[in-house]
């Protein structure tokens, strides 16, 4: 059974300082540090290391896909209420 909120209490929305009802970061802020990374290693990988830009963007996916993985899969777990 939910329990009910308080008149008082204010509703579970956005937080000061942009996080989410349970005090995660806001899915905006993870996306952008997302795509900074993805771009960050396909400049690595084309500029520093002279790689084709498609094998590059594989790679970059590869690691954004395993960072992402490795974020979900390890954050601790918050009791529903």
């Amino acid at each position: 059974m939910r329990r009910r909120r308080p008149p008082t209490e204010p509703p579970r929305r956005l937080r000061p300082g942009g996080r989410g009802p349970r005090g995660a970061p806001s899915h905006v802020v993870l996306v952008a540090m997302g795509l900074g990374l993805y771009l960050a290693v396909l400049w690595l990988g084309i500029v520093v290391l002279q790689d084709n830009p498609i094998r590059s963007a594989l790679f970059a996916g590869l690691i954004v896909a395993i960072a992402a993985a490795g974020y979900v899969f390890t954050r601790p777990r918050t009791p529903r209420t």
